[in-house]
C-alpha cells in the first residue's frame, strides 16, 4: 500500500471510529475534514489536507476516495482484472495491519456484501465506532477504469 493510500485509509477510518453524532457529515467535520464545493455530477466533496473525497448521500451516506486507477488501454480486460485482484489483495493485507481483521470480505452477490458498494466487484469492511471503513475493487463496466477505493460510512 502506498503511503498516500495508507494516509487516506487512516483518515477515513478515524471518521468511521467517531461515536455520535453518527451522521457522516457531522463525523467528517468533527474529524477535521472541510466541506468543499460540489464536484462533477453534483456530488459533494470533502477535503482533509491533500486528500479529496466524494460524498454520496442517500439511504447510507458514504464517502469515497480512489487510491489506484487504471484506464483500460487493451482489449484484454481479464488481464487488468487479474492485476487489480492482486493489487486489492496486497492493499488488503496492509489495511489489516492497520485496522485488524475485516468484519466482511467477499465478492459482489455474497451474503453480507455492502449494499452501498453495488458497483464493487470485491469489498472488505471493518465496522468501527459509528460507521465502517472499506476497501473496494471497482470496475463498473467494460471499457471503464479499474480502481481501488477507500470508503467510510
Amino acid at each position: 500500500m502506498t503511503a498516500e493510500a495508507r494516509a487516506v485509509l487512516c483518515a477515513l477510518a478515524d471518521v468511521a471510529r467517531l461515536p455520535a453524532p453518527a451522521k457522516l457529515p457531522e463525523r467528517l467535520a468533527a474529524a477535521g475534514w472541510t466541506e468543499a464545493e460540489f464536484g462533477s455530477a453534483g456530488l459533494q466533496r470533502w477535503t482533509f489536507g491533500e486528500i479529496e473525497t466524494t460524498y454520496h448521500g442517500g439511504g447510507t451516506a458514504i464517502i469515497e476516495t480512489t487510491v489506484d486507477l487504471v484506464e483500460p488501454d487493451t482489449d484484454d480486460e481479464d488481464f487488468l482484472y487479474e492485476e487489480f485482484a492482486i493489487r486489492f489483495a496486497r492493499m488488503l493485507a496492509s489495511a489489516e495491519e492497520l485496522l485488524g481483521p475485516t468484519d466482511f470480505r467477499g465478492m459482489y452477490g455474497d451474503d453480507g456484501f455492502p449494499d452501498e458498494e453495488a458497483e464493487a466487484v470485491e469489498a472488505a469492511r471493518w465496522h468501527l465506532g459509528a460507521g465502517s471503513a472499506g476497501l473496494n475493487l471497482m470496475h463498473e463496466d467494460q471499457g471503464v477504469p479499474f480502481r481501488l477505493t477507500v470508503t467510510a460510512t
